[in-house]
């Protein structure tokens, strides 16, 4: 059975590096929404890394992407948006320092989340932000 495993591990770490790039990296069709745009603010917010250039791009992506109700998708095909995305999405714009809670979007934001039961209601990886919410970032949220 070891060996098994090993030679299954090895054949995929193979096939891993046959589609690495000249340069190192990988180029993988891999969509996660806005989540990495809201992570990596966070992260350059905590690390106090101004790099207002690049924030200010990943805040344009995140608002290019919010819904007319305010919300935000994790899947293009949710119908009304999804709560925890949306919280993040929150969180992580008015933790970016360029967008204020009493933007339109902003305010639409917090309207969605507060219909569809607020920040007790989001995932679980949703709630890490949570916690640094309270701890660290604006007291600002929903």
């Amino acid at each position: 059975m070891k060996q098994r495993i090993e030679a299954e591990i090895n054949r995929l770490a193979e096939l891993i590096l046959k589609r690495q790039n000249f340069d190192g990296a990988w180029d993988f069709p891999f969509e996660t929404g806005i989540a990495t745009d809201c992570y990596m603010i966070i992260l350059l917010r905590t690390l106090e890394i101004h790099d207002e250039q690049f924030i200010q791009s990943l805040v344009d992506r995140i608002l290019s992407k919010q819904e007319k109700n305010g919300a935000w998708k994790l899947f293009y095909d949710e119908e009304k948006g999804n709560l925890s995305t949306t919280v993040e999405a929150y969180y992580a714009l008015l933790y970016s320092g360029f967008i204020d809670q009493n933007n339109t979007n902003m305010r639409l934001a917090r309207k969605f989340i507060i219909n569809y039961g607020g920040i007790g209601k989001v995932n679980m990886f949703t709630n890490v932000y949570e916690s640094h919410a309270c701890f660290n970032g604006p007291n600002q949220m929903a």
